[in-house]
């Protein structure tokens, strides 16, 4: 990717200097100085259009990804928190259970509490 902009840098700055050389005696631009220059202009065009439609794809890219990557989280957020509350949920019927009964039967039902 690097090396094909290298070659278009490389290959305009030798079109500006094939533009520099070709003027006239009276001091107006050739025919084929303005061919140059037009040549010159296109692959400036053509470069920044192709560096500005790589850079929109790499932000949609990105962008894409980052979407993906909280909708994830979500769901892996989800996930994580739905045991926590069973758990909770759990722990808070356990605490329920034990006041509803008897002290007397939790104490014996101990397997060292017939000794």
């Amino acid at each position: 990717m690097h090396l094909k902009y290298l070659l278009l840098v490389i290959f305009s700055f030798t079109i500006v200097s094939a533009v520099a050389l070709p003027i006239k005696r009276e001091g107006f631009p050739s025919k084929s100085c303005f061919k140059s220059h037009f040549l010159l202009l296109t692959l400036q065009y053509k470069l920044a259009n192709h560096t500005s439609t790589e850079l929109r794809d790499r932000f949609e890219k990105l962008e894409w990804g980052a979407e993906r990557t909280h909708a994830e989280n979500s769901r892996r957020d989800g996930v994580v928190f739905k045991p926590k509350n069973e758990v909770e949920k759990l722990r808070h019927d356990i605490d329920e259970l034990k006041k509803n009964q008897n002290p007397r039967k939790i104490v014996n039902s101990r397997p060292d509490a017939s000794r």
